[in-house]
This record gives structure tokens, sequence and C-alpha cells, in this order.
């Protein structure tokens, strides 16, 4: 595979993404797709769709920055603009394309001062794990950011441009 079509297939995912078709996302990724972030580990393309599906509503929109390609590899910068008190995360993406679909993604990084300003004032930041908030506080922030979106009044946002 050349660095242009794995370029191609990472952008034509995120255009998806961007358009709310969770489906077409869906067919450019493997069954097996992974993906190793700090919030949390997924092993099959479908169950992190569904998580993407409920990061949607707080995302107005994704600034791009800068594309890296290095063969099967592409890294993604970009700013993610919530309509969440956290407001604006940097973000680092890297994709994985192995037969012409996406293998692994590790990430999203970001800042974690971005998702401390989610968690609620009882909930230390030493409750987290070394690769980010525990399960528990995942389930929180996720009920925030859910709450947050829903009282937005701007709808349901695109994950990517």
């Amino acid at each position: 595979m050349t660095s242009a079509s794995a370029s191609e297939i990472v952008e034509s995912y995120q255009a998806a993404l961007g358009k709310g078709d969770f489906a077409t996302a869906r067919k450019l990724m493997q069954d097996n797709m992974t993906l190793q972030g700090p919030l949390d580990t997924f092993n099959t393309a479908d169950d992190y769709l569904e998580s993407l599906k409920k990061l949607a509503s707080i995302i107005q929109r994704i600034d791009l920055k800068k594309v890296f390609v290095d063969g099967d590899d592409v890294c993604v910068l970009y700013d993610m603009v919530t309509n969440t008190p956290a407001g604006t995360a940097f973000i680092a993406e890297w994709y994985q394309v192995k037969g012409g679909k996406i293998a692994a993604l590790r990430g999203p990084v970001w800042k974690v001062k971005f998702w401390t300003k989610l968690l609620p004032n009882d909930q230390k930041l030493s409750e987290h794990t070394h690769n980010g908030p525990s399960l528990l506080s995942w389930k929180i922030l996720s009920s925030r950011l859910h709450r947050s979106a829903c009282t937005s009044g701007k709808g349901s946002p695109h994950i990517f441009p």
C-alpha cells in the first residue's frame, strides 16, 4: 500500500464521520480494529464506533492542523472544539492501515487538563490510572459530556470536518 492510499483511507474515514455517516466509516475499518487510548481500549470496530457516536454530541467541529504519512502509518493532529466547559483540546491520533482498511488507532492523546475540567469537583486526579481516568471516571465524564451537549442547544455537531 502506498502512503497516498493510507492517507486517502484515513481522510475518507474522517470525512464519513464528519457527515455522521457511521456506516461508511465502518466499511473503512477492519472488524478487529483496535483502539488504544488514554480512556479506554477497544478490540472491535463496532465497539469503538458506539463510543464515537456518544462523543459526537459534544463536538462542534474539528480544526485539522497537520497530517503526516509514513507508508501505512498516518498521524493526524487537530483541535477538537467542544460545546462543553472544557472548550478546545489539541488531539493527536496515529492510524495504521493494512489491507485497505484501518487496522489500529493509537490515541486520541490530549492534555489531562482538558478532561479534568469535566470531572466533578469531588473526583480527584489521583483516582485515575497512569493511562488516564479510571473506568468510573470515564462513566462520570461520559454522563457529564452528554448532559452538557443536551443542554447546550447546539444540536448534534460533526466529529470531523
